[in-house]
């Protein structure tokens, strides 16, 4: 499911304040009006489990980008790209209501097939670690 989101349906534009250091950044993340809150904490497990790995002592190599803290915040990103052919529950209802036929079937085209968004015991245990 992540991949049928891709880059375009990910978050890019998050605001970052320093806290000191550079291993202290912390990113407001900004809401995608069209995202049903389901997906949303779908996505931020996903965001978690990242952060404890990049901290976890069993990570010998440390190169690259630290995991920022992930804070939710209140505004909605300006312009949400909204990827195509996702499945009809990845969307917020109300969202989905207020959409044109048109825009609906030309530009979304949703699949009806809903997806189960949840993680596995294990995967969620792991998330919760640090």
């Amino acid at each position: 499911m992540l991949e049928k989101f891709g880059m375009l349906g990910m978050s890019s534009d998050e605001s970052v304040h320093e806290l000191g250091g550079a291993k202290n950044k912390k990113y407001i993340r900004k809401k995608y009006e069209y995202r049903s809150p389901e997906v949303t904490d779908w996505l931020h497990v996903f965001d978690r489990a990242h952060e404890v790995m990049r901290h976890s002592k069993a990570v010998v190599d440390q190169r690259g980008t630290w995991a920022r803290v992930r804070e939710d915040g209140n505004d909605m990103s300006l312009n949400p790209r909204v990827p195509s052919g996702l499945p009809i529950n990845v969307f917020d209802a109300r969202w989905f209501k207020a959409q044109l036929p048109m825009y609906i079937r030309s530009h979304l085209r949703p699949s009806s097939t809903r997806y189960k968004f949840e993680h596995n015991r294990d995967f969620l245990r792991y998330s919760v670690m640090l």
